[in-house]
């Protein structure tokens, strides 16, 4: 099942990626030209954080114990709420209070 949420691009240190947002059901990335971009690919499961800010979602990510990084995904703002909130649903993320950010709650 994979959901797409229109053009946008991909950001990370110095790296910006341009293409197809794509949410699946275990990943979110880029696709362009009908080849998905691995250095895009960020698995739902190690998302910490997540800061929507207009056309931009902020997402932290922990793919191990010892590392942390952070990207952000930048296109239509009514697309990049709507992944930002199928994103916050599917992890169960708590909203931080009058903010636009959903964090991980410790179990």
């Amino acid at each position: 099942m994979n959901v797409t949420y229109g053009q946008g691009a991909f950001v990370r240190d110095n790296l910006r990626l341009e293409g197809t947002i794509i949410l699946s059901e275990h990943k979110i990335l880029i696709v362009s030209g009908g080849e998905e971009l691995s250095a895009t690919f960020i698995p739902l499961e190690k998302i910490e954080k997540v800061r929507l800010s207009g056309a931009r979602i902020q997402v932290d990510v922990r793919p191990a114990i010892m590392s942390r990084y952070r990207a952000a995904y930048e296109g239509d703002k009514k697309n990049i709420t709507e992944l930002t909130h199928e994103i916050v649903r599917r992890r169960g993320l708590k909203k931080r209070f009058l903010q636009n950010e959903w964090f991980e709650v410790p179990s």
